[in-house]
């Protein structure tokens, strides 16, 4: 007989993709300078595309982000004889965080069903040690008061030393939540980093698809932060589905 699953005490979440999504304009304005002409909705669709090519290349840093940036031009509309310019033009406006600074729906909204739910909520980003100013300014959430969700932490892997798919960031989580691995879920959009270095950890990880594009089924899925609320209202996922 298999032992039971404790009841849930925290969830993490990813920042980029989940709670935060690329500037429209400046990846637009990038991509017109190399003759392409991209839709917002195709932009969305396309960052998870480029999630999924970065998950796959398992490569360097760099190796990866080109891959990101490749298949999200592909996405956004251009065609091999552009491709190369097109990858090279987002990675410019890539090259820093700052791009990173659009509401993904209404984060806010589902961050405080969640606390609301009694669990502790943390922030596990990779990012460059800008990620928890970038969630203040645009009232998604902090540490302490203010304009957004009060969160238990916000842990930068620039700032803490570790990046995910490293156990040690979620290591780090688990101390500032108190809770233990099994008692906490992870949701993010990457399956290498935010699925695989949660499930290293001994935390449930839930992958997030807007799209349904990843066909996994060794991991819960889930299209929304709020259809995340719903979904442990109901009293799911309590583990790999």
């Amino acid at each position: 007989m298999s032992e039971p699953v404790p009841p849930l005490r925290a969830v993490f979440v990813d920042a980029g993709g989940v709670l935060l999504m690329p500037d429209y304009a400046e990846q637009q304005a990038a991509l017109r300078r190399a003759g392409v002409t991209a839709r917002p909705a195709d932009l969305d669709r396309g960052h998870y595309l480029g999630i999924r090519a970065w998950d796959v290349a398992a490569a360097t840093s760099d190796a990866g982000w080109r891959a990101y940036a490749a298949a999200l031009a592909g996405a956004a509309g251009a065609g091999p004889a552009v491709l190369e310019a097109a990858t090279d033009a987002l990675l410019e406006v890539f090259a820093t965080s700052a791009i990173w600074r659009r509401r993904r729906d209404d984060p806010a909204a589902a961050l405080r069903a969640l606390r609301s739910a009694g669990l502790a909520v943390i922030v596990v980003s990779n990012s460059d040690g800008t990620v928890e100013a970038a969630l203040r300014t645009a009232a998604i959430c902090q540490v302490g008061p203010g304009p957004g969700v009060e969160v238990a932490a916000v842990l930068d892997s620039s700032v803490v030393g570790a990046a995910k798919p490293d156990p040690r960031i979620f290591g780090l989580a688990l101390a500032a939540a108190g809770v233990a691995a099994r008692e906490a879920l992870h949701v993010g959009d990457s399956v290498r980093a935010d699925v695989e270095g949660a499930r290293v950890a001994g935390v449930r990880p839930v992958h997030f698809d807007p799209y349904a594009i990843c066909r996994g089924r060794d991991h819960a899925h889930v299209r929304s932060l709020a259809g995340l609320a719903d979904l442990l209202g109901r009293g799911g996922p309590t583990g790999s589905s």
